[in-house]
């Protein structure tokens, strides 16, 4: 030792104090970043818990929606029926859910201009009463009473499944007919069956009967 440099000496241990600073903060820095115990299982449970309450938003506008266009379209059937065994009704009728009252108000035509009828309790409330305008109206009927009234084709056409099965259950036990031919649209691309037609047929007649309710309910 006694022949050493001492500049080498010093350098040496600058060099060793400088490493071991290095790595000392090189830990603190891995210790401060890495996850706390849990830190991934929590992460993902507030994410679980973002996805379901996302989810449950989700459902709950498409169900309120469903819901909304169930209600048109009972109404476009309602009144379009009550028209029909009423016909021709002493005015056009009220457009309010489910009233029936023809004593209404209606503003007089212009050109490119749509108005609705509303009897004097719904008048206040009503489209028009509310500011609505023309453009409105003519967004409300094509897709609350065009695009809502034709949902109903394909219930009729599983309607038309459902009302023939008088005549295909004696089918299915005899083994001329498969069971699942039961169940309305169901793949028929295995091989003709009896009662093919019967869904285009229930298709067809929803689309005609919903025709003629917009038809119906537009006109009065």
């Amino acid at each position: 030792m006694g022949g050493a440099d001492p500049d080498a000496l010093i350098a040496g241990g600058l060099d060793r104090q400088a490493k071991a600073d290095f790595d000392g903060s090189i830990a603190d820095f891995t210790r401060a970043n890495d996850p706390l115990p849990g830190g991934p299982g929590r992460m993902s449970e507030k994410s679980s818990a973002k996805d379901i309450l996302v989810g449950l938003i989700v459902a709950a506008v498409l169900l309120g929606f469903l819901a909304l266009a169930a209600v048109y379209t009972a109404d476009v059937y309602y009144k379009s029926a009550w028209i029909v065994t009423h016909f021709p009704p002493k005015g056009p009728v009220c457009t309010e859910l489910f009233c029936l009252r023809t004593d209404t108000i209606k503003p007089q035509r212009e050109f490119l201009k749509l108005h609705f009828a509303y009897c004097a309790d719904h008048l206040p409330s009503g489209f028009q009463g509310r500011g609505a305008r023309s453009n409105g109206v003519v967004l409300y009927l094509t897709i609350f009473v065009t695009a809502l009234a034709f949902l109903s084709v394909p219930i009729v056409g599983a309607l038309f499944r459902i009302m023939a099965w008088p005549a295909l259950v004696p089918m299915v036990l005899a083994g001329k007919l498969p069971p699942r031919r039961l169940l309305p649209f169901t793949d028929k691309a295995d091989a003709p069956a009896p009662g093919d037609w019967i869904d285009k047929a229930g298709m067809w007649t929803g689309a005609a009967i919903a025709l003629a309710a917009i038809v119906v309910y537009c006109w009065w």
